[in-house]
């Protein structure tokens, strides 16, 4: 799942272009809709019908520069980037002072402290909610609850509330408020049960923070009815339990869940033992197709509040170091060294290769 800045662009400025509601010849709406794909696809700056649409497309644009491009620019390079993205939330914010992506990006761009930014999401999350939901409102008022673009304008609506709050989940966690982390990521899956956030991630090692395994499984039983058997099972939450196994002595069980990672996701053993860093999605969380590589690259970053735990000059904690030399890991990673640094290829997804 997760939220794509483009994806959403596009369904935004789509249902303004043509409102289905409008029109009921199949044939009109298939033709509107095949124009507007090609109009899109030629370039959607013209396509934003009002200043809403416009801040929206804006904020967007910035955050593919935030999150796509900046991190792999050159430092002189970098500046001017961190600058556009800069620029184009200030213009969206003059456009839409409601603009909540728009705010808490440039928040955070210009907050480098985290406690300052923390403090801001939440002094204003009750405001972010009510206008939200106002807009979601007003523009559902006169559609029924059974035609699909009720819930599309819903959704549309209530995401950057969504955003609002996992983004604060996030930080909590970070923060080692994780009794808040848990409460923000529920509050976000309680208005989306589908967590187009994947506040669930978020919950799960939240709850491992906090040592109660009880409560973990509740929270996965309480998901499962509504997401699917996959969220049962995923590397959020094998890291969680293997870290609360782990917490209790009890290392076979640890082991264990490793070993299921392994044989689950492709070249597990290299983010297993490397354990990357990587820098914090000012939009969204990534999105990460499930059970990939990148997706667990993404759960071993943001599981490092439990693997970095009390580190040691290597930058592992205890149980990171429990990881990276489990013994299966270390014998899969050099394999995987073996195989691809002959090879000189780098190691990543490969489409049914196993680790």
């Amino acid at each position: 799942m997760a939220f794509d800045p483009a994806y959403e662009d596009f369904r935004r400025l789509a249902i303004a272009y043509h409102d289905p509601t409008m029109d009921s010849d199949p044939y009109e709406q298939t033709r509107k809709a095949m124009a507007f794909s090609q109009q899109f696809s030629w370039g959607n700056d013209a396509l934003a019908r009002s200043d809403t649409d416009r801040a929206f497309h804006l904020a967007c644009e910035a955050a593919m520069i935030i999150d796509e491009e900046l991190p792999f620019l050159p430092e002189s390079e970098g500046a001017l980037a961190a600058a556009d993205a800069q620029r184009l939330l200030e213009e969206a914010l003059s456009l839409d002072e409601y603009c909540f992506d728009a705010r808490r990006m440039l928040h955070a761009q210009t907050s480098p402290i985290m406690d300052d930014h923390i403090h801001y999401l939440m002094e204003r999350m009750d405001e972010v909610e009510r206008v939200c939901w106002e807009r979601a409102d007003r523009l559902t008022r006169n559609v029924s609850a059974k035609d699909p673009v009720f819930f599309e304008r819903m959704s549309l609506e209530l995401a950057p509330y969504l955003r609002w709050v996992q983004g604060a989940a996030e930080l909590n966690l970070l923060g080692g408020r994780y009794r808040k982390a848990y409460d923000l990521a529920r509050r976000a899956i309680e208005i989306d049960r589908e967590d187009l956030a994947d506040s669930r991630f978020t919950a799960v090692l939240a709850l491992a923070k906090l040592g109660d395994e009880d409560e973990l499984e509740a929270f996965v039983q309480w998901v499962v009815p509504e997401l699917g058997e996959a969220a049962r099972d995923d590397a959020w939450i094998r890291l969680a339990r293997m870290a609360l196994a782990w917490q209790n002595d009890r290392l076979e069980e640890a082991s264990a869940h490793i070993d299921w990672i392994l044989a689950t996701y492709p070249h597990a053993a290299s983010a297993l033992t490397l354990q990357s860093e990587l820098p914090e999605p000012m939009f969204a969380r990534l999105d990460c197709d499930p059970y990939s590589n990148d997706e667990l690259v993404l759960a071993v970053s943001e599981a490092t509040v439990l693997l970095q735990e009390c580190a040691d000059e290597s930058g592992r904690g205890p149980l990171g170091t429990f990881v990276a030399e489990h013994p299966g890991v270390r014998a899969a990673y050099h394999r995987e060294l073996e195989f691809y640094g002959e090879s000189g290829e780098e190691i990543g997804d490969e489409e049914g290769e196993e680790a």
